[in-house]
């Protein structure tokens, strides 16, 4: 039986006579079909397999061969492998826009395939239409990516894949501008220029980098900046529309700079540092520190790590001086200033004393006791009435007594430093010194010693030695410079003195100088030799050292021999008869009266008469030595002894003579000692080396065995050993192993597969001697190598394993192959080889291995079959509309190297070419946006394959909204293509949209007209569509129509005016002097002006602009701003959510109800948020924060703030920036709240939530933003 597998679609060839064993000849005679494919017999006898269209399983089939008349028949099992013929799509569109996609055209299903079922998308509904399509219909407002699946059933066999789709969405979002002061929040209205449809709200904001965001309850959000902050920021904030969509614009921020920097006066003593807390008297917030300072004319300049700075003045220096220091704010702002420092004068000189010793000068660190800066140098002495002065360069001075005067003495000494001289006296005692001193010294024997005696005397220079003495042993004179010389007496050794006398000054001093004189020995030690029994005269005076005259006087006998004085000072050493080794003997000389002995060693050599012998003899026989005659022994001598040999025995015979006898079979060299005694009854030894020479009693041998088979060989069958002889030895052959067995035998194995011929060597020993013959041993071969197959799929390499059919011994390895006719072979380090077939080549090759094992080669054959396989696969490919795409057609085909794109075709929508390097470019229509398809035909080693690209081209949004500004009943002409970019230049604009209160229509030059309905004033819109590369594309177009004259303007006079604006929306201006306006209705503008104005906004969202003077203003219903401007104003928000800026000045502001937010600005300000949820701003100054109901906001700013709490009711609070150095909280209007007691403080991360105990359960107050609780202390709270 045979198996074959392929994959869905594909036909297989099968060779089925491959494993069978008929004889040459034998033909496929028949085959049946399986039950899902064909079978057809092919012209070599293989057999071609086709499974039905898209079947994929198990199937059989079977087939028929005649062979020499007889039929048989075998079964064919075949496996066919499911390929996935379903691909997923990718489709785009427009939010709200339909798209019909094709998804079977990247497909590969065989004809007839349908699409049977389809789900819908998260966010859109899916149809099959007929033509086998579907349609993707988004839901209504929906962007962003959804997906949805089909399946396709073909051959009975179905298959899903997802549709993977991109909504595009569309935009009305836009960037905002606005400016603000440095630490004052500012509200922007970023809605006001977005164009999103009704209910659209802002549901998110990011800070800026320099500034916080929140969002307002109507719609603006509030952007406040770091303290201290300056410059530009900016931050997003995020839209979401009814239907769920949003968008994402920045708003830009300018925060104008503010200085907060003051001037610094300070003063310190001469030579003093001085901290100054330069910051003290700064506005900066929390967090700003001095990066920088400069350094005073005469003085410098530190900052300290605690934020003061360290000014020290140059030294001595006293007057004014000045330097700047820089700030720089947590925001990065900088901002420098000066600081004045007055320096005091201050006296640095003190007196000193000091004392020295007669003759000494004396160094003195006169500045030491001073309190000069360091560089103060000493620039000018007077000298003392008995001594000189000089300055040192290291600022010290020396005093040096006149010669030998001791007593008192001053000089005075002046310092200049910092410009400013001082003089000071130093007083100095001098005190009487003794000159003189004992010295000691030595010198050997018979030699003079000169003796520096003054090198230890302190005398002033000139002193001189006047007189010296002789000792007792030795004489002494003076030398002309001033040293003595003293001479012992001649042998003299010991101690001796003398005295000498040194006149100074007119003073005499006498002391005195012990001398030892050391003995020196004259005589030495000698040494001799000479031959036994023979005299030597030795000469024991030429190594002493005695002077002229000096004699032997006399000597003693040496153990083992005797002394003579010789007249001429020699000695003459006689040894004793026939005596040898080693003697000694003394003499003694004696010269100047001291008398020496020394020793003398001889050395007697001994003299020998004996001599080695030689001899050799058989095995086994012995042999007479004379020993004798070849010594030169006197007569009388005899051989008293012997030893025997290692291999031998020795006798002495009568004669003389001596006889070896060797051990039984011993043969090689041996030796003995023999030892001979004269009449004087001295003995010498010497040795007999003999050799004994061998008689040869073993023969060789051979063997014959077949490969792998082991043989034993009976070596000693024809050796002629005595009884008992043993093997005790064995070599392995070059090629086989040798062991010897207990009976004698010896047993050799060949290696693994050797065949040929092999030898070894065997020993034997016998009688202590051993002897080796030679084995020769036949191994005849057998075969061990067989045939093999394998299989592989075209362009691919199979790894076939060829020795496991073969019978080698283990340790067998190819070492050879050659090559097939149709591909490459290698050998494998594991012992596989591995055939690789020619690019693209299928069909049939063979070739061969050669093993080699136990030094035999032998050679089989290897046949390999290689199936076709399908190199080419489908493409995918992306790019936007109207841009081009080159896609490497070839990386995902399996071609071999040199395969070239022969051929394209163009795609429905766009055109392709091929490129140098084997890509393509597709480059589609203008405008187009889709799936788009060609094919690409690759030629390889003679074979054309073809297959599909399948393309998407995204849309790209060419459309632009635009807007237009008209007024009331006047047309307006838009040229809404300006701005959209189309690249078909038939781009036209196929429909519109009317406005809900405007008429709009296409003119011939692609512009519009729009023209508002007789009596509307507002924001309209309409929308149109244009038509490029058959792709349809909408914007909308925003008008807004003004009214034709602005809003009612009101203007009082330069006095005192009482203005009353109307119930629609006006402008009303005070200008100077103090005036009464009031709005009314509508939503107003009211500008004070200069002086104390009382403003009135009333009903209607208002502005209302304070200006300069202590102006009272109230907003009355709506959503009102109020601008303070500079004075101390009195400011209401009244109804609704109301914005309050103070501005310069001392305010009073006072949000009441809504949620308002409250900036006091800079000054002194009382700021209450009433109820609501309210933001209240203190700025700069010393502000009072009174939160009211509700869960406020707070914070203070820079300044000593206080935060009052009126009522439990007030509490929920968030304080953002309580300063633990300045702020304060009040808790003066709540009963119960008298002491810490009252209070708990509890760490929530880096804040703190503050608590009071209100009738007799604790609640938060307010959340302390970035407070350690552990700073927390009475200090901080008013009861």
């Amino acid at each position: 039986n045979d198996t074959g597998t392929t994959n869905e679609d594909t036909p297989v060839t099968i060779s089925v006579l491959n494993n069978d064993s008929f004889a040459p000849g034998a033909t496929v005679t028949g085959v049946t079909n399986g039950s899902n494919g064909t079978v057809v017999i092919n012209p070599d006898g293989t057999v071609t397999y086709t499974p039905k269209p898209d079947f994929n399983g198990s199937d059989s089939f079977t087939y028929t061969v005649t062979s020499g008349g007889v039929t048989e028949t075998a079964t064919v099992n075949v496996t066919i492998n499911p390929a996935g013929d379903i691909v997923s799509d990718n489709s785009s569109t427009n939010e709200d826009t339909p798209v019909v996609i094709s998804v079977l055209d990247n497909d590969t299903f065989a004809p007839g395939a349908t699409v049977t079922g389809v789900t819908n998308g998260s966010n859109g509904t899916v149809v099959i239409n007929p033509n086998g399509t579907v349609t993707y219909t988004p839901n209504p407002d929906f962007n962003g990516s959804d997906s949805f699946t089909y399946t396709v059933t073909s051959g009975g066999v179905t298959e899903t894949a997802t549709v993977n789709i991109a909504v595009n969405p569309v935009v009305d979002i836009a960037n905002d501008n606005s400016s603000t002061d440095e630490d004052t929040p500012v509200v922007i209205s970023v809605l006001d220029n977005d164009t999103f449809a009704p209910g659209a709200t802002v549901t998110g904001v990011t800070n800026g980098s320099n500034g916080t965001v929140v969002i307002n309850p109507n719609g603006t959000v509030t952007y406040t900046p770091k303290p201290d902050f300056n410059g530009s920021d900016s931050f997003t904030y995020t839209v979401t529309t009814v239907a769920g969509n949003t968008e994402t614009a920045t708003v830009n921020v300018t925060i104008n700079p503010v200085v907060d920097i003051a001037v610094d006066n300070s003063s310190t003593d001469e030579d003093t540092p001085v901290v100054i807390s330069v910051l003290d008297n700064d506005t900066f917030a929390p967090g700003a520190t001095i990066t920088g300072v400069t350094n005073g004319s005469n003085g410098t300049v530190v900052i300290n790590p605690n934020g003061t700075v360290t000014y020290t003045p140059k030294p001595d220096f006293n007057g004014s001086d000045s330097f700047t220091y820089t700030v720089t704010t947590v925001a990065g702002n900088t901002e420098t200033t000066t600081v004045n420092v007055t320096i005091n004068p201050v006296v640095d000189i003190a007196v000193d004393n000091s004392s020295t010793d007669e003759d000494t000068p004396v160094v003195i660190s006169v500045l030491d006791n001073d309190s000069f800066a360091p560089g103060a140098t000493v620039t000018g002495v007077t000298n003392g009435s008995n001594g000189t002065v000089v300055i040192n360069p290291n600022g010290t001075v020396t005093y040096t007594p006149k010669p030998d005067f001791n007593g008192s003495d001053s000089f005075t000494y002046t310092v200049t430093s910092g410009g400013v001289t001082e003089t000071a006296t130093v007083n100095i005692t001098v005190n009487p010194v003794v000159d003189i001193a004992v010295d000691n010294s030595s010198t050997d024997e018979d030699t003079p010693v000169v003796i520096s005696v003054l090198d230890n005397d302190s005398f002033a220079p000139g002193a001189t030695i006047t007189g010296v003495t002789n000792g007792s042993n030795g004489t002494v004179v003076i030398n002309p410079n001033g040293t003595v010389t003293y001479t012992p007496n001649p042998d003299f050794n010991g101690s001796d003195s003398f005295a000498y006398t040194v006149t100074s000054g007119g003073v005499t001093e006498t002391a005195t100088v012990n001398v030892t004189i050391n003995p020196v020995v004259d005589i030495a030690d000698d040494n001799s030799s000479t031959d036994e029994d023979t005299p030597v005269v030795i000469s024991v005076l030429d190594n002493d050292s005695f002077a002229p005259g000096a004699t032997v006087t006399g000597v003693t006998d040496g153990s083992n021999g005797t002394v003579v004085i010789n007249p001429n000072g020699t000695v003459t050493y006689t040894p004793n008869a026939n005596f040898n080794g080693s003697d000694s003997f003394t003499y003694t000389v004696t010269s100047g009266g001291v008398t020496e002995t020394a020793t003398v060693n001889v050395t007697i050599n001994p003299v020998v008469d004996i001599a080695n012998d030689n001899s050799s003899t058989d095995e086994d026989t012995p042999v007479v030595i004379s020993v004798l005659d070849n010594d030169s022994f006197a007569p009388g001598a005899t051989v008293t002894g012997v030893t025997n040999g290692s291999n031998g025995t020795v006798v002495i015979n009568p004669d003389g003579t001596v006889t070896y006898t060797p051990k039984p079979d011993f043969n090689g060299s041996d030796s003995f000692t023999y030892t001979v005694t004269t009449i004087a009854g001295n003995t010498e030894t010497a040795t007999v080396n003999v050799t004994v020479n061998p008689i040869a009693d073993i023969a060789n041998d051979t063997g014959t065995t077949n490969e792998d088979t082991l043989v034993t060989i009976s070596v000693l069958n024809n050796d002629s050993f005595a009884p008992g002889a043993t093997v005790t030895g064995v070599t392995d052959g070059s090629n086989g192993t040798v062991v010897i067995n207990s009976d004698g035998t010896v047993t050799y194995t060949p290696n693994p597969d050797f065949n040929g011929s092999d030898s070894f060597t065997y020993t034997v020993t016998s009688g202590g001697v051993t002897e080796t013959a030679t084995v020769n041993v036949t191994i005849n071969p057998v075969i061990d190598i067989a045939n093999d197959t394998g299989t592989t799929n075209e362009d691919t390499p199979v790894t076939i394993s060829v020795l496991n059919n073969d019978s080698f011994a283990p340790g067998a390895t190819v070492t050879g192959v050659t090559n097939g006719s149709n591909g490459t072979v290698v050998i494998n380090p594991d012992g596989t080889v591995t055939y690789t077939p020619k690019p693209d080549f299928n069909g049939s090759d063979s070739f061969t291995y050669t093993v080699t094992s136990g030094g035999v080669t032998e050679t089989a054959t290897v046949n390999v079959t290689i199936n076709p396989v399908i190199d080419i696969a489908n493409d995918t490919g992306t790019t936007n509309e109207d841009t081009p795409v080159t896609i490497s057609v070839l990386n995902n085909d399996s071609f071999a190297p040199g395969a070239t794109v022969t051929g394209v075709t163009n795609g429905s929508n766009g055109t392709v070419v091929i490129n140098p390097d084997g890509t393509v470019t597709y480059t589609p229509k203008p405008d187009f946006n889709g799936s788009d398809s060609f094919t690409y035909t690759v030629t390889s080693g003679g074979v054309t394959e073809t297959a599909a690209v399948n393309v998407i081209i995204n849309p790209v949004v060419d459309i632009t909204n635009d807007s237009a500004v008209t007024q009331r009943a006047k047309a307006v002409v838009i040229g809404v293509l300006s701005n959209d970019s189309f690249k078909d230049s038939n781009a036209l604009i196929k429909d519109v949209t009317q406005g809900s209160n405007g008429v709009v229509s296409i003119n011939p030059d692609g512009t519009l007209t729009y023209t508002p309905n007789a009596s509307f004033v507002g924001n309209d819109s309409f929308t149109y569509t244009v038509l490029a590369g058959g792709v349809t594309e909408t914007a909308t177009v925003n008008v807004t129509i003004a009214p034709p004259l602005g809003p009612n303007v009101i203007n009082g006079s330069s006095g005192s005016d009482n203005v009353t604006g109307t119930d629609g929306d006006d402008i009303l201006n005070g200008f100077s002097d103090i005036d009464i306006l009031r709005g009314l209705g509508g939503n107003d503008i009211i500008n004070g002006g200069s002086s104390n104005d009382t403003i009135r906004g009333d009903d209607g969202n208002d502005i209302l602009n304070g200006g300069s003077g202590d102006d009272d203003i109230e907003g009355g219903e709506g959503n009102d701003v109020l601008n303070g401007g500079s004075g101390n104003d009195l400011m209401r928000g009244g109804a609704g959510d109301d914005l309050l800026n103070g501005g310069s000045g001392n305010d009073r502001l006072y949000g009441e109800a809504g949620n308002d937010i409250i900036n006091g600005g800079s000054g002194n300000d009382r700021l209450y948020g009433g109820s609501g949820k309210d933001i209240v701003r203190g700025g700069r100054g010393d502000d009072v924060l009174i939160g009211g109901f509700g869960k406020d906001t707070l914070t203070g700013g820079q300044g000593r703030d206080q935060f009052v709490y009126v009522s439990a009711k007030d509490f929920g609070d968030v304080i953002t920036d309580f300063e633990i150095v300045r702020d304060r909280i009040d808790f003066r209007q709540i009963r119960g709240i008298q002491s810490m007691g009252d209070l708990q403080f509890t760490q929530k991360g880096d804040d703190t939530l503050l608590k009071a105990n209100i009738n007799g359960g604790f609640k938060t107050v307010a959340v302390l933003e970035d407070v350690n609780a552990n700073t927390l202390s009475q200090r901080h709270f008013i009861f």
